[in-house]
């Protein structure tokens, strides 16, 4: 997953409204978001390696993960980033005491993001191979791209502002906010990161929506965490037009 943002008011009705959009390689094998047989997780699944990069649970837990992006080619032998979101959700720690024990073991993954919700708490997670932080984020608007929490990449400050514009209006069903994802415009040339790809790879990434021929946007997600339960709809896509849209509503355990 490349992009997330998330409105987090714990005090209302609906505590965490949460979109994002997974990019990966079209020929990786994915299973549609749905419950996975003997947990309490409700996810998609990376079929290669097992994790995945967004889940929920029905007591009001929420995982989700990004790659950081970094010019260096990633740990072939590295444990899969996709394992800490299922880890998170099948667990009752806190997320302050997940990412208590995360700290001790962040060394044996590429470099990620990870977010973390137990229903009361909202924390990042930036680990960096040899050095990490944790973020305390704040009630409000927030983001998280391939560079730490809430750098403003052009596609992470589109998605958000479009998010707040939306939720502000009278007119934030859940097709139109899934619909925000679905922005395939790129940054202008002075707005994008240097994080040492080539400029034609950098420009394509930097759009919210990605569209690279083999590599792309796979699934767009949208969570609603409810007081009464948890709303959690996916979009499918390959590379020419969206193949599935499905809806789980859960009631709070």
């Amino acid at each position: 997953m490349c992009l997330i943002a998330w409105r987090w008011h714990p005090d209302h009705a609906d505590a965490l409204v949460l979109v994002s959009n997974r990019d990966e390689f079209f020929d990786r094998p994915t299973e549609t978001a749905q419950q996975w047989s003997g947990t309490p997780i409700w996810a998609g699944k990376d079929q290669r390696a097992g994790g995945t990069w967004l889940g929920v649970t029905e007591t009001g837990r929420l995982a989700a993960i990004t790659n950081y992006r970094t010019p260096e080619t990633p740990r072939e032998h590295a444990a899969s980033r996709g394992h800490l979101v299922a880890q998170f959700l099948a667990s009752d720690l806190s997320s302050h005491a997940f990412l208590q024990r995360l700290a001790e073991t962040f060394q044996a993954y590429n470099p990620f993001n990870l977010t973390l919700y137990d229903g009361a708490t909202l924390l990042g997670f930036e680990g960096r191979v040899t050095t990490h932080r944790v973020v305390t984020l704040e009630p409000g608007y927030g983001g998280v791209s391939n560079a730490d929490f809430n750098t403003p990449w052009f596609k992470q400050t589109c998605l958000q502002i479009d998010l707040e514009g939306l939720l502000a209006s009278e007119a934030a069903s859940d097709d139109a906010l899934l619909d925000l994802l679905l922005n395939d415009q790129v940054a202008p040339l002075q707005q994008l990161p240097q994080t040492g790809l080539p400029l034609d790879r950098e420009l394509a990434l930097s759009a919210p929506f990605v569209r690279m021929g083999h590599y792309g946007t796979r699934a767009s997600s949208l969570v609603r965490m409810r007081r009464d339960g948890i709303e959690f709809i996916e979009r499918g896509f390959d590379q020419q037009a969206m193949t599935h849209q499905t809806r789980h509503v859960l009631a709070k355990a």
